[in-house]
């Protein structure tokens, strides 16, 4: 049963509940919403959180007995964005019987449509923004951006919303990035498949993502990408085979960039090169940024690769000449392998302290890290200081 509002209207939230409904963009009301039911989740951790915590289920009864038009308009977002269809069957029983006037996009939330997706996507593929082009009813347009990010995944790393219409942001877009980068329309419904399955990947992380934005804007951009067409496929990234391993391998040792490093111990080095290159990101021995370098050099061979000190010493010098072999072959612009040369000047001094570091390696290290136990890594936190940096946020400032 439902009780009277009393003061309730002059609480904090319900203020600026109704001043971003009725005075501005509806991007405003929904994001904030959104960043609601986000502080609702459950909290992550290796092992759970004993606090006790208030559920989106009980902020929806908080809301139910108190007839506002702010509760109300909240308990529509709820319901639309919610996945939990008791709570959804509750909260529509509630709606039935508020009377409160409310704008359409709020309370016609089940006509929201998604007209096109847009992907952006750089030549050195750290990551790639996806733009949704969302239309609400009363005429209001909207853009969803969800940064799917190739170097720890593809996993979601960043999201959020922009009080415009894709077509004005694309041409802001267009005018701000440079000839590396592409704008193309997308399959909506392949673009969900692959977005979904990031989203799958980012719910498991810990620690979680974090930005300004995310993950407060994860139940709104959750509900949107659903909206997409179903039917879609993640597209594959197909890991070379063992030939096609070994010809990048001897095309490098044959080349004018590699010739002077044809000896066991380069060899071998030039094997995990290769190797981790085919097996991590989207799976290209060939692909190298400024951040799959500093990945490599402060986490994926200190923590993998087992070899003595002497032979991993070797290894800067050499993935400085692979980078300029693989960026000759691809044809890629001198800045930005200068950018990339830069990574591995600017980590090297770190590398070369870690494979001196005694330290946990292959199964060990993973058994130790998933016991929460230290690694001998520690010192440079690989994760907290990656997370930051890897792929970078793009931002559009309308």
């Amino acid at each position: 049963m439902e009780q009277p509002a009393g003061d309730a209207e002059d609480q904090e939230l319900m203020r600026m509940v109704n001043h971003t409904l009725y005075e501005g963009h509806p991007v405003e009301f929904l994001d904030l919403v959104s960043s609601i039911m986000a502080g609702a989740e459950e909290p992550r951790g290796p092992m759970g959180s004993s606090e006790e915590r208030i559920t989106l289920a009980d902020l929806a009864e908080t809301f139910e007995f108190v007839d506002l038009a702010a509760t109300t308009a909240l308990l529509h977002v709820f319901a639309a964005v919610s996945s939990d269809d008791v709570l959804v069957a509750r909260i529509r029983r509630t709606l039935r019987e508020r009377q409160q006037r409310l704008p359409a996009w709020v309370t016609r939330l089940s006509e929201v449509r998604i007209e096109q997706v847009v992907e952006m996507r750089h030549v050195l593929r750290d990551g790639e923004n996806y733009f949704l082009d969302v239309r609400l009813p009363d005429g209001f347009a909207m853009t969803a951006v969800v940064y799917v990010d190739n170097n720890l995944g593809p996993v979601v790393k960043d999201g959020y919303t922009i009080d415009a219409p894709l077509d004005a942001v694309l041409e802001q877009a267009r005018a701000a990035v440079d000839e590396d980068t592409s704008l193309e329309p997308v399959d909506p419904a392949d673009a969900r498949a692959l977005m979904e399955a990031a989203l799958e990947i980012e719910a498991i992380m810990f620690p979680p993502m974090e930005s300004e934005s995310w993950p407060a804007c994860r139940p709104l951009l959750r509900w949107l990408v659903s909206l997409l067409p179903s039917g879609g496929r993640v597209p594959e990234e197909t890991m070379p085979s063992d030939d096609e391993l070994d010809a990048i391998a001897d095309g490098f040792l044959a080349s004018p960039e590699g010739r002077s490093f044809n000896d066991p111990d380069h060899a071998a080095l030039l094997d995990v090169l290769v190797s981790l290159g085919a097996t991590y990101d989207v799976q290209d021995p060939l692909r190298w940024s400024p951040v799959n370098v500093e990945l490599l050099l402060l986490d994926r061979v200190p923590r993998k690769v087992v070899d003595r000190v002497q032979v991993l010493t070797k290894l800067p010098d050499l993935l400085r000449a692979f980078i300029r072999y693989a960026y000759r072959l691809r044809g890629l612009r001198t800045e930005l392998l200068v950018e990339t040369l830069e990574s591995v000047d600017r980590w090297e001094p770190e590398y070369q302290r870690l494979i001196r570091t005694p330290r946990a390696q292959g199964a060990e290290a993973l058994a130790r890290m998933a016991m929460g136990l230290p690694t001998g890594l520690e010192a440079h936190d690989p994760w907290e200081q990656l997370v930051a940096a890897v792929g970078g946020e793009v931002e559009l400032e309308l």
